[in-house]
């Protein structure tokens, strides 16, 4: 199956946001398993992340594989919420450069340098987190 126009304008758009919402996630997916590309191939394609896809299909996997064992809640209505890092990135004009949340952890970084990725990385490891993309 070919991406249709308005599929590609689609994946230009949410290659930007920092966030996707699992609407948008498994409509990328959907596209790229129609496209019978590999997830790296697809993402080079248009301008998405590879990692950032095979985030979202592992944990698409977890929730649905939850779902056919009985358990139909998934995202932080299931406690996943508290399992991965958030990080929201500032532009200039905010007094903090990210946010970054851990559950009920909110840290807020003056600047997004290596130091500040090897301090998210250290305090998701501590937490017990999966970093996101």
């Amino acid at each position: 199956m070919s991406i249709t126009r308005a599929d590609a304008a689609f994946l230009r758009r949410i290659a930007d946001p920092k966030h996707w919402t699992e609407e948008d996630a498994r409509r990328v997916l959907s596209l790229r398993e129609a496209s019978g590309e590999s997830e790296a191939g697809f993402a080079r394609r248009y301008g998405l992340r590879a990692r950032r896809l095979g985030w979202w299909r592992r944990r698409l996997e977890e929730w649905t594989a939850d779902e056919a064992a009985g358990d139909s809640k998934h995202g932080p209505e299931a406690g996943l919420g508290e399992s991965f890092v958030e990080l929201v990135m500032r532009d200039e004009t905010q007094p903090t450069a990210a946010t970054v949340h851990v559950g009920d952890v909110v840290v807020e970084l003056a600047a997004v340098d290596r130091a500040g990725a090897e301090f998210v990385a250290a305090l998701s490891r501590a937490l017990g987190a999966e970093p996101c993309c």
